[in-house]
C-alpha cells in the first residue's frame, strides 16, 4: 500500500511504501498532516476524551508577562471551538464588531466572560454563543473542554469543543459580530499551517502564533486551535501507529 499521496515531508528523503517505513518516518518526527490525512471519527474521539494533557505553546514564554497582570485576579471566560458538521466538517470563526472595545475588528469564536448566573464555563460557552449567532443552546453538542488558557487581557479562557446540529441557522448578532466564516477543519488540524512570530505589548515582547488564512487568525484564538492540533497530531501517532509522544 502507497501513502505517498496523503503526505508531506519535512525533509525527509524516503519514499514510504509500507506501513513499517511510514511509522518510522512518524517517529523520527519529519511526517507532518496534510487535508487527505485528517480522519473525522478519530478526531471525534480525541476531543471527547479528557483533554487535561493539552499543552499551549509559548504559555511559557509568556508567563512573566502575564505575571505582571497578577494572574489571580484574571477573570473566568469561555469560547466556543463550534464545529459545523458535513461532507467537509468546518470550524466556524467570527469577526467581532468594530463598535466593540475589546478587539474589535479582530477574529474570534463566540464567548465571553462568566455570568453570576452560568452554572459553569459550559454554560457561558454556550450562552454567549446564543448570544452572538442565534445558535438555541440545545443545537450544540459539547463534546470537550480544553485547559484554562490565561490571555494578555486577563482572562482565563475555557475552550469548549461544540458539535453544531444538523440544518442549524447561525444568525448573527450585528452588534458583536460582524461577519461569520468556517475554515475546514482539516486544514487547522494541521499544525505546519501556523507561524509562530514575536508582538509587542507595551515595552514587552513575546511570542505568538498565526493561522495562514485570508482572515487574520492570531493571538489567543490560534493558540487554542494550534494547541488542539498538536494534541489530535499525537493523538494519531499513538493510536493508530503506536508511536505517540
Amino acid at each position: 500500500m502507497v501513502f505517498t499521496l496523503m503526505l508531506e515531508f519535512c525533509g525527509c528523503p524516503c519514499i514510504l511504501t509500507d506501513i513499517k517505513r511510514y511509522t518510522e518516518c512518524f517517529r523520527n518526527g519529519c511526517l507532518v498532516m496534510t487535508d487527505a490525512f485528517f480522519d473525522w471519527s478519530l478526531w471525534q474521539r480525541c476531543v471527547s476524551q479528557d483533554l487535561s494533557a493539552v499543552q499551549y505553546p509559548n504559555l511559557a514564554a509568556q508567563l512573566p508577562y502575564l505575571q505582571q497582570l497578577d494572574m489571580h485576579q484574571f477573570r473566568p471566560a469561555a469560547v466556543m471551538v463550534l464545529i459545523e458538521p458535513g461532507d467537509v466538517a468546518q470550524v466556524v470563526l467570527t469577526v467581532r464588531s468594530l463598535q466593540l472595545q475589546q478587539h474589535g475588528g479582530q477574529v474570534a469564536f463566540a464567548g465571553g466572560k462568566q455570568d453570576a448566573e452560568d452554572k459553569n464555563l459550559i454554560d457561558t460557552a454556550l450562552r454567549e454563543t446564543h448570544e452572538e449567532l442565534g445558535i438555541p443552546i440545545q443545537h450544540i453538542e459539547v463534546l470537550g473542554q480544553m485547559p484554562f488558557l490565561p490571555t494578555v487581557s486577563a482572562y482565563n479562557v475555557a475552550p469548549v469543543i461544540g458539535l453544531l446540529k444538523p440544518n442549524t441557522d447561525i444568525v448573527p448578532n450585528t452588534g458583536e459580530v460582524a461577519k461569520v466564516f468556517a475554515v475546514p477543519l482539516a486544514q487547522l488540524m494541521q499544525p505546519q499551517r501556523y507561524v509562530h512570530y514575536p508582538v509587542m505589548r507595551g515595552n514587552q515582547a513575546f511570542q505568538t502564533v498565526k493561522f495562514a488564512h485570508t482572515e487574520h487568525i492570531w493571538g489567543a484564538t490560534a493558540t487554542i486551535l494550534l494547541a488542539l492540533a498538536e494534541h489530535y497530531q499525537a493523538f494519531v501517532k499513538d493510536i493508530r501507529y503506536g508511536v505517540g509522544g
